[in-house]
């Protein structure tokens, strides 16, 4: 990070800190012991549930004391203030399928089996897998209103057709392809090359949910794609790589003065076993982000208040 970076960057802690302790009469963050301390290694910072992406981040960044990198939906860029204080912070921008421009299809589909298959002339040639497929279709008794339901593309069975789940009639659609990552990973590799801090809202989208969404794959991938790669780091040193979970617990999260604070969990550490399986491929490197994941979730869930009310926690 530069001496501009350094001093913007503090500059913007203290005046978060600030705004922080006006909105939030009680805030702070709950085993701070283990924040890792600054020993070279590189830190995914990955914090949960996700409600809004600017107080979320504003809590981590507030309560950690370790500078960091976040990422960042591209779209947040557009802001005229806010996207050009991320831009200046360093922050790594995320092209969502959301975020994509949505390109209308010629001709019609119709979805087949149950649910589960669209076909429609040419339409496994266009799509990809991961790619968003959106259907409109008429309301219930056959009325005006039209209905539209979107699902992602899980395997292209041949030229005209694709495995879904949508409603079974003809229909018109249009599509999003699946912006690729391979930016957004090279972006955050290279901070962990240089023993930086890199955080992340692995659920992938802000919700007012009592309890977490799945989470995404892309904290898994990028941790294991990280240190399944033989390169040393920048430093010409074996890479390593932790992962330190993080619970936001909002009370009353956009009421003024209410509390907040971050739970900080141990760092996990990954195995390398689960590094040499991510690196076989295949079935074995699905395997390993699975399991890596799975521990992520039991972190973060223990880490946090899944509960919609006091009374659900008393059973």
């Amino acid at each position: 990070m530069s001496i501009v970076r350094r001093v913007f960057y503090s500059i913007i802690r203290i005046f978060a800190k600030l705004i922080f302790t006006i909105f939030y009469r009680d805030h702070g963050a709950f085993h701070r012991e283990n924040f890792p301390r600054d020993d070279g290694t590189p830190i995914l910072f990955i914090a949960a549930p996700h409600g809004n992406f600017l107080m979320d981040a504003i809590t981590i960044f507030v309560a950690c004391p370790r500078q960091m990198y976040f990422l960042s939906a591209k779209s947040n860029f557009n802001y005229p203030i806010f996207g050009t204080i991320i831009t200046i912070l360093g922050c790594i921008p995320v092209t969502r399928p959301q975020d994509v421009e949505r390109v209308n299809g010629d001709g019609l589909v119709k979805v087949i089996d149950e649910g589960k298959m669209v076909t429609g002339e040419g339409l496994g040639k266009i799509l990809q897998v991961g790619d968003t497929l959106y259907v409109e279709f008429e309301g219930p008794n056959n009325n005006e209103m039209l209905k539209e339901a979107s699902g992602t593309v899980e395997e292209i069975m041949n030229d005209d057709l694709v495995r879904i789940k949508e409603p079974d009639i003809p229909t018109t659609y249009s599509y999003t392809h699946m912006p690729p990552n391979s930016e957004v990973y090279s972006a955050v590799y290279n901070h962990f090359s240089k023993s930086q801090c890199v955080a992340i809202f692995p659920e992938g989208t802000s919700h007012d949910n009592e309890h977490m969404l799945s989470l995404k794959y892309g904290c898994a991938v990028m941790s294991l794609g990280y240190l399944a790669s033989k390169e040393p780091d920048a430093f010409g040193k074996e890479r390593k790589l932790k992962l330190v979970p993080c619970g936001l617990n909002f009370f009353n999260r956009h009421r003024f003065r209410s509390r907040v604070f971050v739970d900080v969990g141990h760092p996990i550490e990954i195995e390398q076993r689960l590094v040499d399986l991510y690196r076989s491929g295949g079935e074995g490197k699905r395997q390993a982000c699975q399991e890596l994941l799975k521990t992520i979730q039991t972190s973060l869930t223990e880490l946090t208040v899944n509960a919609p009310d006091y009374n659900t926690l008393l059973f």
